[in-house]
């Protein structure tokens, strides 16, 4: 959390989610960029043509409307969300290819794989990972009621700013019932699998996400009114809306507030075990 290439920004809240019973939060993690991916008339213009390349590929193999099935279980996700026609050209957009697992006990066959090679050298490396955590997570991900247990849905689940969201376009066309194939610009909400940030940004999710179920457990097991402070200084530092949008570039280097507020909790709490 306190490391100066972190990325865990804070808390956002889930309106879509939220209601009269609840508020819903989501983690929000900002990459340490040395310049955001630009947008361009060339960008576009390829990513354009790739995409019109990858539906004819895809119609002659019968396999357009299975790959297509598979972005509209990302948008009915949330995972990512159509990009208005006004703001096409805001977008660096990323060209993807599909991957076929015939023997794949997956609920989709084929999906899209997203070729970050571009916004990649663009990143500061992130914190080094803890491998200590990754036997646990290797067996919990073998029950499908886990969080983390599709790491896919781990991945997109979390949210980056509005900036950084405008480096993660991509463009498919899209066959209509009646008439020519269209074609369609989308854009990820969260953190795309490949990315070099993103493994970090998720274990570091996955980490709080172990710390407040080891609070919650806590309380409910004393049944009584046990303070829950790490949920406590999550909430009161949500992420600003500054953050939100996404901050310049020569900002983002080192710990956010809610990131040091965090740490300085868990830290006193540990202490205090001992």
């Amino acid at each position: 959390l306190e490391h100066p290439l972190g990325t865990f920004r804070g808390l956002i809240v889930d309106h879509k989610d939220s209601d009269e019973a609840g508020t819903s939060y989501r983690a929000l993690h900002d990459f340490n960029w040395t310049t955001r991916p630009a947008p361009s008339e060339g960008n576009k213009t390829a990513a354009e043509r790739q995409a019109r390349k990858l539906f004819n590929t895809l119609t002659k193999k019968g396999a357009q409307k299975a790959y297509m099935e598979v972005i509209h279980q990302y948008q009915a996700l949330g995972h990512i969300e159509k990009i208005p026609s006004e703001q096409v050209s805001h977008f660096h957009y990323t060209p993807h290819f599909p991957v076929e697992k015939h023997d794949s006990n997956r609920s989709t066959r084929i999906r899209p794989v997203y070729d970050w090679r571009r916004c990649n050298p663009l990143q500061q490396l992130p914190p080094p990972q803890d491998t200590s955590m990754w036997p646990s997570l290797a067996v919990t991900r073998l029950y499908p009621w886990v969080a983390w247990s599709d790491l896919k849905n781990a991945y997109l689940f979390d949210r980056t700013p509005v900036a950084t969201r405008r480096a993660h376009g991509f463009m498919v066309y899209e066959r209509n019932a009646k008439g020519p194939a269209t074609l369609q610009h989308y854009h990820f909400m969260g953190l795309p699998m490949g990315s070099s940030s993103s493994a970090a940004a998720l274990q570091t999710t996955t980490g709080i996400l172990m710390e407040l179920s080891n609070e919650l457990s806590v309380a409910r097991v004393a049944n009584t009114n046990t303070a829950t402070p790490i949920w406590n200084t999550l909430v009161n530092n949500i992420a600003s809306e500054e953050e939100i949008q996404g901050l310049p570039v020569e900002r983002l280097h080192g710990p956010s507030s809610a990131a040091k507020a965090l740490a300085e909790v868990l830290r006193r709490l540990d202490k205090n075990a001992r």
